[in-house]
């Protein structure tokens, strides 16, 4: 997939998200608008096969979209663009389910398209567990990228914050 046209696919997704949350019913939900502020990684395996010693300050910038949150779970599609751990661009767009199991502690799983030519060389689909807390309008996310036969080789964890600007949580 060339860059074109996932830049078509991340404009047709949040489109999508939202005409999904304005007809949606006001009552049992709420929208919240949040931007993503990137910054680190950690690998398990230190370095590659050559010998490259990762990249674990990955900064970039993105932004999250709720669109449906009831009781303890939330609906959300999240889209970003950041450095990679070979200080590449990468971008993904995402769809995401959390789960919250404690105050503002969440827990969770992201499903969307990940396009780094570091990885692959075109886009992929991804699957990611992920951990969050919240307070107030910021929310810390842990995310574990799994080994993935063919597409990543290396797992990892990614550290990243969400700065809720508009909306309101139903908490």
């Amino acid at each position: 997939m060339n860059s074109k046209g996932l830049h078509i696919r991340l404009k047709v997704v949040f489109l999508l998200a939202i005409v999904v949350a304005i007809g949606m019913p006001a009552v049992s939900y709420s929208v919240e608008l949040g931007v993503n502020l990137y910054g680190l990684s950690y690998h398990l395996d230190r370095r590659d096969v050559t010998g490259y010693r990762f990249n674990e300050r990955n900064p970039g910038i993105g932004a999250t979209f709720t669109i449906h949150e009831k009781l303890r779970s939330r609906y959300y599609f999240e889209a970003g663009i950041m450095e990679d751990s070979y200080r590449r661009a990468a971008k993904y767009v995402t769809f995401g389910y959390g789960y919250r199991i404690y105050k503002g502690l969440s827990i969770g799983a992201l499903c969307g398209i990940y396009d780094s030519r570091s990885v692959a060389e075109s886009a992929v689909v991804v699957a990611a567990p992920k951990l969050a807390y919240r307070y107030r309008d910021v929310e810390l996310h842990l995310v574990h990228l799994p080994e993935f036969p063919g597409i990543n080789p290396y797992p990892s964890f990614a550290l990243y914050a969400t700065l809720y600007v508009w909306g309101q949580s139903l908490d």
